[in-house]
């Protein structure tokens, strides 16, 4: 067998390379298109963030609107809280205290808030975990197996139980408030006589 590199092996050669070309072309045009989508995406992903901050800023700090925040407290528990608009708003004008600046009439408002309670106990009767949910006058319970809660991952049972007993406790919660009529975003249909 000769060690020659003959014309065949050439042609072949050139071809593989020529496919390999092609190849690489079309991989760094996927490339080009996903990082050009990637900014794309980023960029109205930043003008989102920013539209949605402007608006929350817009909002009372505790509007219903937007996401609950934990609030610490100590001591004994306490159904509700004094939220003081003037003490948890942040303080950013700086003229505040400048006597050229006139002076305006400030209305102080409490407002109370209810605070979501939640107690976890394990039976050991009946081998399961049970847990009370307090809020606004309306309990609610739950009870979970041993075995249900180890085959599900963190995020998974969060999702799970917020979702549960969210779809329980939104109907107490009307009710509790008064409103009944608007529970499932319909009013009850009136009877025709």
């Amino acid at each position: 067998m000769s060690r020659r590199f003959g014309r065949n092996q050439r042609r072949r050669a050139r071809e593989a390379q020529a496919q390999l070309q092609a190849e690489l072309r079309k991989v760094g045009d996927t490339l080009s298109l996903t990082t050009k989508t990637a900014v794309e995406r980023g960029h109205r992903v930043h003008a989102l963030t920013c539209e949605i901050e402007a608006a929350k800023a817009m909002l009372p700090r505790h509007s219903a609107l937007m996401r609950p925040e934990a609030l610490k407290l100590g001591g004994e528990r306490l159904a509700t809280v004094n939220v003081d608009p003037l003490l948890t708003s942040r303080i950013d004008r700086v003229d505040r205290f400048d006597p050229s600046v006139p002076v305006e009439a400030v209305k102080f408002l409490r407002v109370p808030l209810d605070v979501l309670l939640t107690d976890v106990e394990p039976d050991d009767l009946t081998c399961k975990l049970h847990a009370r949910v307090q809020f606004a006058g309306a309990d609610l319970y739950y009870a979970i197996s041993p075995d249900a809660l180890h085959a599900m991952s963190v995020p998974d049972l969060a999702d799970r139980l917020a979702k549960e007993l969210a779809r329980q406790f939104a109907p107490a919660l009307m009710r509790e408030l008064g409103h009944a009529g608007r529970l499932g975003g319909r009013r009850p249909m009136e009877r025709s006589r």
